[in-house]
């Protein structure tokens, strides 16, 4: 392909033939789409370029000017002071330099070893006009960083093709380096966004291990009320206890000992002492079922704390270690940790577990999700002031590909219109929620792989949240 260049002084174009200038020259048609930002693409046409002379003799300064301009060439910095070659290079930016190696003031080669040491122009193409001919002058300016060579005397088309060649590296750098800002500009967006999302995990899993302590201390706390009870009813026992009625019966008849056969024959007190003593016999029983049971709910109870402690033990760890797990001891865990490990609680559970392995699992994560979900089919449950509450806790698999776990209850259900937007971040149906618990279960599952959706029939028809985790059984 031939590409014309039409010089800017009317002369007649130019014919070139170079492929580098076709991918230089080449305009870009209407209809092709922008690159994204940060993404390399051909150079642009450069005909604002900046060309930087110098040399100590005047006219040939002024005549490369007049050469150049014939390729199209406006911006001219000349200076014909080695001296201030490198300050005014510094200062007007140029796209290219041309650097006469033979200075009387100040060495060419001095100069160009000036500017490959100075930030601003360490990259800038620097071609070197030299009429020596001597290879070790051409090295030694190779080593200091040169672009090209030109001999002197100059040949107008030579220094038109090379000036280009140099303009279109430099456009090309110009361009890296708008690219390298790009992609720092993009990594350090990413770095923002993988500190972000790094807090906002680091968060939901406080969140979580807080409304786990937050169960905890509610579960103690129900278990303690219910230790006081029974203490409080223990006492009222001993109090209302009829051992002093006895211990009176015992006095009055070790007063009678020496004559007890006129005692039960004739006095009133001790004819009525035996039925006495059987009905306080009667007592002494009743008492001593009320104390059995009072001490066997007691224990119950110490038992319940000391199991729901042991369970947040176990589950103190770190988040984010996959380990071998018993599914159906989790579910049993998350229920123990939830108000439903009551021992008072009215609803019926309903495990329908599937005989699965020991399966590779982020126990912590986990655990979080299903407290969450039980905790929210409580409240569920409770707004719907059934009597007959049901907890159904459900694990299967499909094919050894998918794992599933099913949270459901017979509460106030869900509108249709909420199914999809029960997940999103601070959305509620509760007057006292903030929308966080159900978005937390999602990201936790969505960093493990899984899934999670609900499913209402409506309305006062109950719900059930379904879980889908990849089904990797431990070897």
């Amino acid at each position: 392909m031939v590409i014309s260049n039409t010089a800017m002084t009317g002369d007649s174009p130019l014919e070139l033939t170079s492929s580098y200038a076709e991918m230089t020259y080449q305009r870009v048609g209407s209809g092709v789409q922008e690159p994204r930002a940060g993404q390399l693409r051909a150079a642009p046409q450069r005909k604002d370029s900046k060309i930087m002379i110098v040399d100590d003799d005047d006219l040939i300064v002024r005549c490369m000017c007049k050469q150049l301009e014939q390729f199209g060439h406006q911006q001219f910095v000349t200076t014909t002071s080695g001296q201030e070659a490198v300050e005014l290079a510094v200062k007007e930016q140029p796209d290219v330099v041309l650097l006469d190696i033979m200075m009387p003031d100040v060495d060419g080669l001095q100069i160009l070893r000036t500017l490959r040491v100075t930030p601003a122009t360490r990259f800038t193409p620097v071609l070197i006009l030299t009429a020596a001919t001597d290879s070790e002058t051409k090295q030694e300016a190779l080593k200091l960083g040169a672009t090209d060579f030109l001999g002197k005397p100059v040949d107008a088309s030579e220094l038109g093709l090379r000036v280009r060649n140099l303009v279109v590296v430099k456009a090309h750098y110009d361009q890296l380096q708008d690219y390298k800002v790009g992609l720092e500009s993009e990594v350090a967006r990413k770095d923002e966004q993988l500190v972000a999302s790094r807090l906002e995990a680091d968060q939901r899993y406080r969140a979580g291990k807080a409304e786990i302590a937050v169960e905890v201390l509610h579960n103690v706390g129900n278990a303690l009320n219910s230790v006081n009870v029974s203490a409080t009813m223990l006492q009222r026992i001993l109090q209302q206890s009829h051992v002093g009625s006895l211990e009176k019966a015992v006095r009055l008849l070790y007063s009678n000992l020496n004559d007890p056969v006129t005692f039960f024959t004739q006095d009133e007190r001790g004819k009525l002492l035996p039925e006495y003593l059987i009905e306080l016999s009667a007592a002494f029983v009743a008492e001593r079922h009320a104390f059995t049971h009072e001490i066997e709910t007691l224990q119950k109870h110490v038992e319940h704390i000391r199991t729901v402690v042991t369970t947040q033990q176990r589950y103190a760890g770190v988040a984010g270690l996959v380990e071998r797990v018993k599914l159906d001891e989790l579910m049993d865990d998350s229920l123990r940790l939830s108000s439903f490990s009551g021992t008072e609680s009215d609803t019926e559970i309903v495990k329908e577990y599937a005989e699965l392995p020991d399966l590779l699992l982020d126990r912590q994560r986990l655990l979080q999700v299903f407290v969450n979900l039980i905790k929210n089919a409580e409240d569920s449950m409770q707004s719907a002031k059934r009597t007959n509450r049901r907890l159904v806790l459900k694990t299967w698999e499909e094919d050894e590909q998918q794992l599933y776990i099913e949270v459901a209850d017979n509460g106030m259900g869900i509108q249709a219109s909420d199914l999809q937007s029960i997940f999103a971040h601070g959305y509620t149906t509760k007057s006292d929620g903030n929308g966080f618990g159900l978005h937390s279960c999602a990201n936790l599952l969505a960093e493990l792989g899984g899934t999670i959706q609900a499913f209402s029939d409506g309305v006062n028809q109950g719900a059930a949240f379904r879980v889908e985790l990849p089904y990797a059984v431990a070897e």
